[in-house]
């Protein structure tokens, strides 16, 4: 029996006793009972606990006793008389303790504090070698009777355990230190904590304050590297934009591929809907951020990776790909600790010198070689700037051939850097302030943060407020209330969807200017002016400034977050622990995008330059058909509520029998989550005239009439609930062995109408075997740890996208039948499921030498079945495609995890850690019958038989032909020679999908396959130097495009790689060089029936691409891999001495210094690409190197 033992240790115990609780009265009647039997009904009676030990249970011995309304203190007295001991009330708490017999001895007092010079309640202060001993009342004070020679233990839960030998004297002052130890002694799954030596599953437990990074702001980005198993791929150095997190490989096809983020015991759900799409695209980057992307990692005290179907199971059918379960601060006993910290930090921007794009000499000689071959643009009139404006100007004799030298000249030496233009040297600060403290019946934690990022992209910013509050009380010694309430606000300013600083600064050329001489913006034509050359009308062409379009567009966006949580604990008896949570959380996020009308982005909409008038109808009557947007801008305006509530009631057992224990739970789960929404785009947007509208007569304006007509809102309205059941069997023998079998049961409408594909059953079987505890290694002095656990069970995932039901897309009124119309949007499937994953663990651990190696290896399999897929499907069906369960793919691999401890001394240490994970990833059954098109192939969003998900597809590059032009291997349909029983001119090829089998060759996955990182900390006195690496290989990626879609010749504005400085120029070049010439020649391909004669040499009865030049942008020549080796931190951090601190009225004060992203090892082919940034267009930038100070103190 634990009579509240093991919780009231951490209270105070040194309260005044109570002589009102003495005289409760008691009825008893035991013969030859134990001691345990009988404290368990005193306070089955009266309430109150008890503080002893197994020897003092036994050493009283069987109890026969007799009585009727005695007061307790009666009762108490008459037993532990003949027992050599004794008791003390402290309020409802009876503390047996031995008889002081002894002879007078030395009185010692002292005070107990933690690492921050906080009272520590609740020390143990012990006796070494004896049962003489006390704990620290609320103030850390203690006072003991010692003899000379007398050794003190003093210990508490989480910290290091201080010995002190008693020499005589009268008051010491001791400092306990954290230690790991309370970390590593238990788990968070978010339904239990579990013992580690009971542990039979696939976890991962991490502080929160080594994982911190003061320049990331969400935690998800700050994981990378640092779990084995766990690849964070950070693919924008753009503040606020999540990651994408894999835990052992892609476990679905078509379902989101996300873990599952808990906080506190709660499910979080991302802030707006994303489809799976979007989620798993390494293409998209997701600016709102996710689930988790609203807490502040200040609060977060502990993260736990479940990885396995045993660690999972209780999760259910959204735990496939994992669950992060994150614990947050609470408040501890004791005067309130007021704690401050500051990140402060300069990040530096993008620069040319590893950008690889071409100077402004060199993009000049490429237009004088365009001009000396003659070579002409397609459908494109050369604009005034540039070389090309300036021969113009030559050939309209605007300018002598003397000035147009001149012209060259100033060109070749402009060199615009447009990454100093767009891009600056940002700063970042962050502040958290936190007060917690209590006492034995009420603890709190209160916090505040604020942090604001501003990027490196001048028009970027980023700012986050946070307001966390927790309270717990305990009403009686077994129950305890507590609620938590947490509000998050986020705010962010980018950049427009048509403008990316990072790609305009990439692409535009060095040879254009930025400003006119006399500072004003320097405008380019990038539209031809409406015209009607019939009539005689030409209008202005429509121009471009970077800065005057950032001035007349952009982007905000604001999300807030607040969940309120609370919880009751009642302990009933000695076994049992009642858990009840009820959470609920509300999100809403609203996002503007705009464009008023000086935007260039609109005139082009309007087809007429800002300022011009519309033109009579009769001069220009295509301005009425075509134009898209008459006046005014655009407003496109998405705005999101969300409100979900989880409910979780669970009773635990827990008991105990000689050298077996049991642990069990069951417990019952309700969510809803409910999602509005509301996207829509206006047209005729006055910003400046005080967010008004423009009134356009519709009739006047045919595109925009139908254009209006076809963007009507589209509403969000969704709900989503679920009821769960769910257990848990524990069963521990001689802490030796331990069996775990978990299960829960998920019911959702969201399937079938089948109940069997309804409701599904998760669960798991697992097992441990210490075997450090075996009698035969109990004897192996080094050996700490050998521990071997194994585990199987069924894990599953739901596509939410995907639902049984027939789904309709309401129209508007039809023109003609005068009735209102719909498509369909998806077909029916009534026999739809659940997606499954069997999934197979096998770990050992082996700590030895007091931990000074600690090796985890873990291998696993996990096969997924009943994966859905889309099948094709006649059009009579009203749709051409349907989901269908027949999908199935395989992850398998292994983790490492090492750390070592070689040098640990009082005042200097060095500590190492390393981990790694290999993960298989392969596609088992695909279904052949989905639709495919050679972009899927080269976006790596088909999927194939034998290949891993993610997968993409390159053209086969041959070489340059005489020519210059580039070829490619298997890219001929019919045979050039007659051989085989062929005749020249047969096909070899009959289907798309022969001809996309024969064009494309597999790279791999844009995902790595090997995925780690390594730290390494050195300690000297009060200096601390940390260093962090993370490393991802085994994947590929695209080099940036040579050349622009439907586009062969650069157009004046547009720069170039450095590359094409190699390009082929003459005949012979080929045999040096694989960049292909200057040429005006589109080469395009087109769909060629052999019925007719070929318009285009490259035209093919089954087109695998668009043109030579796209197949050449997206062959095997241009990929390369895209592994790497990068230094994700290093910090330099001092704590100032306590003399400074009690000088300045606190008690700790540290100062760091660290650069984030220091440098990166990468291949060189990459030529200037960060490895893990995405393809251009997307807003954002790849990782920057960040200087950072970090202020904490506490008082």
């Amino acid at each position: 029996m634990k009579i509240c033992t093991f919780i009231l240790l951490v209270f105070n115990l040194g309260l005044s006793a109570s002589g009102y609780s003495q005289q409760k009265k008691v009825t008893l009647d035991f013969k030859n009972a134990t001691s345990k039997e009988f404290f368990a009904e005193i306070q089955k009676q009266t309430g109150y606990c008890f503080i002893f030990n197994t020897n003092q249970g036994e050493q009283i011995g069987e109890i026969t006793i007799s009585v009727r309304n005695k007061s307790v203190q009666e009762v108490m007295e008459e037993i532990l008389r003949p027992t050599g001991f004794s008791y003390t009330f402290q309020n409802d708490i009876i503390v047996i303790t031995p008889k002081m017999a002894e002879p007078e001895k030395n009185i010692l007092t002292g005070l107990v504090f933690d690492e921050n010079k906080h009272p520590l309640p609740g020390v143990t202060v012990l006796v070494k070698g004896s049962s003489n001993g006390v704990t620290t009342n609320t103030k850390g004070e203690f006072s003991i009777k010692l003899q000379e020679k007398d050794t003190l233990v003093f210990s508490f839960i989480g910290m290091e355990s201080v010995t002190l030998p008693y020499t005589g004297q009268k008051t010491v002052t001791i400092t306990l230190k954290s230690s790991k130890k309370e970390l590593e002694e238990v788990v968070v799954t978010g339904y239990q904590v579990i013992e580690k030596r009971k542990l039979t599953s696939a976890v991962v437990s991490v502080k929160g304050s080594d994982v911190l990074d003061p320049i990331n702001t969400s935690i998800d980005q700050m994981l990378q590297g640092k779990i084995p198993g766990l690849q964070a791929i950070n693919q924008s150095g753009t503040p606020g934009v999540a990651p994408k997190i894999r835990i052992r490989g892609s476990s679905s096809i078509s379902g989101s591929r996300e873990p599952v983020w808990v906080v506190d015991g709660v499910i979080l759900s991302d802030p707006i809907p994303l489809t799976p799409e979007e989620i798993n695209s390494m293409d998209n980057v997701n600016l709102i951020g996710n689930a988790i992307s609203f807490l502040n990692p200040e609060d977060i005290d502990r993260i736990d990776i479940l990885k396995d179907a045993s660690a999972t199971a209780l999760y259910g059918v959204r735990a496939a790909n994992g669950v992060i379960v994150i614990t947050t601060k609470r408040g501890q006993s004791g005067p309130p600790r007021v704690n401050f910290s500051t990140n402060l930090s300069v990040v530096a921007r993008p620069n040319y010198s590893i950008m690889k794009q071409m100077n402004s000499k060199d993009r000049i000689e490429v237009s004088e070689e365009m001009q000396e071959k003659a070579l002409h643009f397609n459908k494109y009139d050369p604009s005034e700037i540039g070389y090309e404006g300036a021969l113009r100007d030559l050939w309209e004799r605007r300018i002598t051939y003397q000035e147009f030298n001149q012209q060259v000249k100033k060109l070749k030496e402009m060199n615009t850097d447009w990454y100093d233009l767009l891009f600056h040297t940002s700063f970042t600060q962050s502040y958290n302030l936190s007060v917690s403290g209590g006492s034995d019946r009420v603890n709190y934690y209160i916090s505040a943060g604020y942090n604001d990022q501003k990027g490196v992209a001048k028009p970027e910013k980023y700012t986050r407020y946070n307001a966390l509050a927790k309270v717990d009380v305990n009403l009686y010694p077994n129950l305890k209330i507590g609620a938590d309430i947490s509000s998050a606000r986020v705010k962010s300013k980018r950049t427009h969807s048509s403008v990316d600083l990072y790609q305009y600064a990439y692409e535009t050329s060095r040879a254009i200017p930025a400003y006119n001489e006399d500072g004003s913006d320097y405008f380019y034509t990038t539209k031809e002016g409406l015209k009607n050359t019939a009539k005689d009308y030409y209008s202005p062409d429509i121009k471009f400034n970077i800065f005057h379009e950032l001035d007349h567009s952009g982007y905000e966006s604001t999300t807030s977050n607040t969940s309120m949580n609370f919880h009751l604990d009642w302990k009933l008896f000695s076994m049992f622990n009642w858990h009840t949570q009820f959470n609920l959380t509300t999100t809403h996020t609203n996002e503007q995008e705009w464009v008023d009308e000086q935007s260039t982005f609109a005139q082009s909409k309007r087809l007429l330059a800002y300022g011009v008038k519309e033109p009579d109808a009769k001069l220009a009557s295509n301005y009425y058909t075509d134009t898209e947007l008459p006046m005014g801008g655009i407003l496109n305006e998405k705005d999101y509520r969300g409100q979900s509530y989880q409910l979780t009631s669970s009773l635990s057992y827990f008991q105990t029998f000689q050298k077996h224990e049991v642990n069990a739970i069951a417990g019952i789960e309700i969510n809803s989550r409910k999602m509005d929404g509301k996207t829509e785009t206006n047209y005729g947007y006055l910003r400046e005239r005080g967010h008004k509208f423009a009134k356009i007569v519709l009739e006047n304006y045919s595109k925009y009439r139908n254009t209006v007509a076809e963007n009507y809102p589209a509403i969000t309205d969704t709900k989503d609930n679920k009821v769960s059941f769910y257990g848990a069997f524990t069963y521990t023998f001689d802490n030796r062995y331990s069996f775990n079998f978990n299960i829960r049961a998920d019911g959702s409408n969201q399937f079938g109408k089948d109940i069997s594909t309804r409701f599904l059953p998760i669960w798991s079987i697992s097992g441990r075997w210490n075997a450090h505890e075996e009698l035969f290694l109990q004897n192996v002095k080094w050996l700490d740890v050998l521990a071997v656990r194994g585990s199987f069970g069924i894990q599953g995932n739901v596509n939410e996208e995907q639902v049984p039901d027939m789904i309709l897309t309401m129209g508007g009124m039809d023109n003609i039948s005068e009735e209102y119309s719909s498509t369909l949007y998806k077909v029916p499937n009534d026999h739809l499921k659940w997606e499954k994953t069997q999934s197979y663990n096998l770990g050992i651990n082996l700590v030895v030498l007091k931990g000074l190696l600690d090796v985890t290896l873990e291998g696993y399999k996990k096969t997924g079945k009943n994966m859905i897929v889309t099948k094709e499907i006649t059009s009579t069906n009203g749709a051409s495609r349907v989901a269908i369960n027949r999908g199935s793919l395989r992850n398998k691999g292994w983790e490492l995890s090492v750390g070592l401890k070689p040098l640990n001394r009082k005042d200097y240490g060095i500590s190492l850690s390393f981990n790694t994970s290999k993960v298989y990833n392969k596609v088992t059954n695909a279904d052949k019958e989905q639709h495919t098109t050679y972009t899927n192939y080269v976006n790596g969003s088909v999927i194939t038989n034998g290949k891993p998900v993610n997968t993409f597809y390159s053209y086969q590059f041959d070489k340059l032909d005489a020519n210059g032009y580039p070829t490619f291997k298997n890219y001929n349909e019919q045979y050039l020679e007659d051989g085989n029983g062929h005749k020249k001119g047969d096909f070899i090829i009959s289907s798309y999908d022969e001809a996309y089998a024969r064009a494309f060759v597999a790279m791999g996955s844009r995902e790595p396959d090997l995925s780690g990182g390594l730290s390494a900390d050195f300690r000297y006195k009060r200096f601390s130097l940390s260093s962090t690496f993370a490393f991802n290989l085994g994947h590929k990626v695209r080099l940036n495009n040579l050349y622009v879609a439907n586009q062969t010749l650069p157009y004046p504005q547009q720069n170039m790689s450095t590359e094409y400085v190699n390009r082929w120029r003459k005949p012979g070049d080929e045999d040096r060089t694989n960049i292909p010439r200057l040429s005006d020649d589109a080469l395009r391909i087109s769909e060629w029936n052999d019925a007719y004669m070929k318009v285009y040499p490259q035209d093919l009865k089954y087109p695998v691409a668009a043109s030579l030049w796209d197949m050449y942008n997206y062959s095997d020549l241009r990929t390369v891999s895209s592994s790497f080796l990068r230094c994700t931190n290093l910090s330099l951090n001092y704590r100032f001495p306590e003399e400074w601190c009690k000088r300045l009225f606190l008690n700790s004060l540290n100062l760091g210094f660290s650069v984030s992203n220091l440098f990166v090892i990468k291949d060189k082919a990459l030529k200037g690409r960060d490895p893990e940034q995405i393809s251009l267009g997307a807003r954002s930038i790849p990782p920057q190197q960040t200087y950072s100070m970090r202020l904490s103190l506490n008082f």
